[in-house]
């Protein structure tokens, strides 16, 4: 997303009108929290900052709450165990736990972090309205979303490099995906599967409607999309992209259900891959011609 209006605050001139601006963390914590966040921004439809401290933690609820115009946030280069908490610097006593107009959220570099959202927070009121999320870089991330978080109106979902995680998103969280169009994974050197097992589920029904773009990239540990028993609609599936997944043997030990779908890419190069029949057995295919390969070199 464009960032191209790089501000420095200057407190002696109003900026009421402002509508992007990049900050440092430092002046996150002394001022923005505080009392001047909300006097210059109320406007403020796009945020930049990076540079945050071991040990910040930021309220999630109430930060929003005071960007009411928010609606593309870009996070940098930060050290903190969970990305987003209920409580934290310029925590108030009582949260306003409604839906923000945030639509866009890219993290890139978070350094320590082991989770975006702490496990019994509610923030997907906050988030329920966001439309793309963009997780880059961050090497110790352990567990995307907990759970109980769903995504109803995210239309674009990316991970790149994020090498501790094993797993991308639980069930009920999958289910919750009824508007998501583009899912791309690459280069989690541990992910395993991307909808994640839970060992005691009964069969039932993962339905993505609106999905046409998967691309799984560069994963070395990835066995399946999902390893449960559930059946699988992928109504608008147009485009597979799998590459460089070497023990990938099948694509869900479920039912899939994939009426648009006829071939398997395995470049990003449109008109380049091949078709087994149905989606389970070209990836077993594939599986099978990447050993053969692997041994005769």
């Amino acid at each position: 997303m464009p960032t191209s209006t790089s501000t420095l605050v200057h407190f002696q001139v109003p900026l009421t009108n402002l509508e992007r601006l990049w900050l440092d963390w430092k002046w996150i914590e002394k001022e923005a929290l505080q009392a001047k966040l909300p006097e210059y921004s109320c406007k403020l439809k796009a945020l930049t900052f990076n540079g945050f401290r071991k040990g910040a933690d930021i309220c999630v609820f109430c930060f929003l709450n005071k960007l009411p115009n928010l609606e593309n946030l870009q996070v940098t280069e930060g050290f903190f165990k969970e990305v987003f908490l209920s409580e934290g610097l310029g925590c108030e006593e009582e949260h306003v736990e409604t839906p923000s107009k945030l639509r866009y959220l890219r993290l890139f570099d978070m350094y320590d972090s082991l989770h975006l959202w702490e496990e019994n927070s509610l923030c997907s009121k906050v988030f329920q309205n966001l439309a793309i999320l963009e997780v880059v870089c961050c090497s110790n991330l352990k567990s995307l979303v907990p759970s109980h978080v769903s995504f109803q109106n995210l239309t674009t979902l990316e991970v790149i490099e994020c090498n501790k995680l094993l797993n991308l998103v639980a069930v009920l969280t999958a289910k919750s995906l009824v508007q998501l169009t583009k899912l791309s994974i690459s280069e989690c050197k541990m992910i395993e599967e991307i909808i994640i097992h839970e060992g005691d589920e009964v069969e039932d029904l993962i339905i993505f409607k609106k999905l046409r773009y998967v691309e799984l990239k560069s994963l070395p540990s990835l066995t399946s999309f999902y390893s449960g028993n559930y059946t699988i609609e992928f109504q608008s599936l147009q485009q597979v992209v799998v590459r460089e997944c070497p023990k990938m043997q099948i694509f869900s030990r479920g039912i899939l259900n994939t009426p648009r779908l006829h071939t398997l890419q395995t470049t990003e190069a449109e008109g380049y891959g091949f078709w087994e029949g149905s989606l389970n057995t070209t990836i077993e295919h594939l599986f099978i011609e990447n050993g053969q390969s692997s041994k005769e070199n």
